[in-house]
């Protein structure tokens, strides 16, 4: 896999991984979770297709140095549709931005997201349905208010895989998406582990293998 290059814009810090293939090339934008960064996501993009274009985006909010997050975060409550609006309207923002000075076609594109940034690729889905190629939900839930199942998600495959043992985000409230999706017509992959607020080695397997 090809080093990442750190690119600090005026919209926002983005990582990129140039494809080690010749065209066509596939996007993939990858968004980590709360206390994370531009670089946080990369251990999940190991072993995929050499035609892919990464990147990585960091959250606007400061947790400390080094650590970001989404939208602000409050101990034990939920986040709702709203407060998710914003982040998400301005990563594709950023992202189209960033396509337009380089070239690249951005039209649509995959997405993966741990933790808060898999609640941010819910609400991409339910924003921007006809941007999405594949989706990867690690460890997230879809935020209160967020109605996936009316919005036009046909064909669209999407992995999702929960830790059993998660003591952050409860199995149950990643279990409530998949109807959902299945009601939209996205073609639903779930993966559960017996283990915590982590993504454990048989999602790991799957990640390269979804997105092949």
């Amino acid at each position: 896999m090809s080093e990442f290059l750190i690119l600090d814009r005026p919209d926002g810090v983005l990582a990129v991984r140039e494809p080690e293939l010749p065209p066509p090339h596939r996007l993939l934008v990858l968004l980590h979770g709360v206390g994370g960064n531009e670089s946080s996501m990369w251990v999940f993009a190991e072993g995929l297709p050499a035609d892919y274009r990464v990147i990585a985006s960091r959250g606007p909010v400061v947790k400390s140095p080094g650590e970001y997050s989404w939208r602000p975060t409050i101990m034990g409550r939920r986040s709702h549709l709203e407060e998710n609006i914003q982040p998400a309207r301005d990563l594709v923002a950023r992202i189209d931005a960033w396509a337009g000075e380089t070239g690249v076609d951005a039209t649509r594109f995959s997405v993966m997201g741990f933790s808060q940034g898999a609640a941010l690729v819910y609400v991409l889905a339910g924003l921007f349905p006809q941007r999405l190629l594949r989706a990867a939900v690690l460890s997230g839930y879809p935020p209160r208010g967020l109605d996936l199942s009316t919005k036009p998600l046909a064909g669209i495959p999407f992995l999702v895989t929960h830790g059993t043992q998660d003591d952050i985000i409860a199995i149950e409230e990643a279990q409530k998406a998949l109807p959902a999706l299945e009601k939209a017509g996205a073609r639903v992959t779930f993966i559960e582990e017996d283990l915590r607020h982590v993504v454990g080695d048989k999602a790991r397997q799957a990640i390269p293998l979804f997105f092949k």
